[in-house]
This record gives C-alpha cells, structure tokens and sequence, in this order.
C-alpha cells in the first residue's frame, strides 16, 4: 500500500488548588485526528477524530475527609461510527483509612456499574474490592498502561508497593 496515516494531536491541562492545598481539581483536554491520504493524491479520508478529557476533582471535607471525582471519557468519530467512551467515578476517601465509590463506565450503547472498596492498611499495603461490571480497553493508571478485558463479577486484590 502506498498510502499513509498523517495524525494531528493537541493536548492540555490545569490544575487549581484551593483551600490551602487540601483540595484541587485538575483537567486535561486533547484533540486527535487521523487521516489517510493515498500516492497519487487522490484525496484524503478521515480514518478518527477524537476529543478526549480527563478530570480529577478531590475536595476535602473536613476530619480528613474527601469527596473525589474523577472522570476519563473520550468522543469519537471512527470509520463514520460517532460515540462515547470512557468511566466516570465518584467517592468519599478518609485519609489513611480508604475510599469508597461507584463507578459508571461507557463504551457506545453499553453501561457498566460497579462498586468500589479500598482499604489502605498499614506501610504500602492496600485491599481492593471491586463487584459490578467494568468497561474494558487499554487503560492507564499511575503511569502504567494495560489492555483489560470487559469485567463482570466481584474480585479482591491485595496490592503492595515497595
């Protein structure tokens, strides 16, 4: 094939903090395209176009206390196929205890719901217990990313960090 993919990419972010630095919220905004053009220029065709934000709200309660918001979600226009995906989660953490949320993800047509319980015990131990159903994908946590398969059920994970 003599044809090829050109992509243009914006990015962006803020954060803001506020009550002293106890609570923030940051967001970062994209936009993507792909397009494919073919050797002899016989025009170019839209293969994806793609708005993608993310936004990370923590505001704190008091007692050590916090409501956290976070959501990942994209819109896209893929082979003439528009749609959203992505998860949104919303939760109350208490520092050094753990958090609690509930989690609602997308992918076109289908929901996912699941319920979400972290436990943060002593050094870097922590216990995660996660029932419902969770969108699958390539997803990024903590710099980390994985492609995951479409969830449904309950599971626990015992996570350390050295």
């Amino acid at each position: 094939n003599d044809g090829r993919i050109t992509e243009t990419h914006g990015f962006g972010g803020l954060e803001y903090n506020y009550d002293d630095g106890s609570s923030r919220i940051k967001s970062e905004f994209g936009y993507r395209s792909e397009d494919y053009f073919t050797t002899p220029v016989s025009g170019e065709k839209n293969v994806k176009t793609m708005l993608h934000g993310y936004v990370d709200w923590v505001h704190a309660l008091g007692g050590g206390y916090s409501l956290q918001v976070n959501s990942d979600t994209e819109f896209r226009n893929q082979t003439s196929k528009e749609y959203f995906k992505g998860q949104t989660a919303i939760g109350v953490a208490k520092s050094g205890l753990g958090d609690a949320a509930v989690e609602i993800g997308y992918d076109g047509d289908k929901k996912f719901y699941a319920g979400l319980l972290t436990w943060k015990m002593s050094g870097g131990w922590h216990l995660k217990a996660v029932a419902g159903s969770r969108r699958g994908g390539l997803k990024c946590i903590n710099g980390l990313c994985r492609i995951y398969p479409e969830y449904r059920g309950a599971s626990l994970e015992l996570v350390s960090r050295f």
